[in-house]
């Protein structure tokens, strides 16, 4: 019984040991790291100012794949083929660019949702902690209630409040970066249009 089991082990260990052996055979194959995106609109910028504006939209398509969520390639993009007067290419960069920010105006709508929950939850915690609190201190004077206990209550009304604060203000935030990607959106529908009026 002993070296039946002694052999099965033997057999485990020499299993194992090959197949760490092959994986460590293997090629190991670097993968290129992703191109950095604002590396790649420095660069578009450089080849643009330079008039290699060929050059400067496939680096703007390389920017575009880097950060697909971004309209700055595609806004750039339009702004160079309006400036070498390809302006069919110019409608479809703009376009492109509304996609982008369509979506990232659904995205912007679904945070404002978000932090709007958040608000509504800090403002029902601290509604929470201000009747606690007032009825801990009821309870004070009456000498029902620890001094210490109090001062918990009253920290914790506190932190609500600040909570409160911290909520309406990243609401604020949400609601000032939908009003960009609005604006921006205005201005790539007007890029379109002067496009459009140019190829006329």
């Amino acid at each position: 019984m002993d070296s039946t089991r002694l052999g099965v082990r033997a057999r485990a260990v020499v299993l194992v040991l090959c197949v760490v052996f092959l994986a460590a055979c293997q090629e190991v194959r670097e993968v290129p790291p992703e191109p950095d995106f604002t590396v790649l609109m420095d660069e578009a910028a450089s080849l643009a100012s330079a008039g290699q504006v060929d050059a400067a939209l496939s680096v703007l398509d390389d920017a575009a794949r880097a950060d697909p969520t971004s309209k700055a390639p595609w806004m750039r993009k339009t702004q160079l083929h309006f400036q070498a007067g390809h302006y069919g290419a110019a409608v479809v960069s703009a376009q492109a660019a509304i996609v982008g920010i369509d979506s990232r105006l659904l995205l912007q709508l679904s945070l404002i949702e978000q932090a709007e929950a958040a608000v509504a939850g800090a403002e029902a915690e601290l509604n929470r902690s201000r009747r606690d609190y007032e009825r801990l201190r009821a309870l004070r004077r009456d000498d029902v209630v620890s001094r210490q206990r109090l001062e918990m209550a009253e920290a914790d009304f506190a932190k609500a409040t600040a909570a409160v604060a911290s909520a309406r203000a990243a609401l604020a935030a949400e609601r000032q970066r939908l009003d960009v990607l609005q604006s921006e959106r205005v201005l790539a529908e007007a890029q379109v249009e002067e496009a459009r009026a140019a190829r006329t």
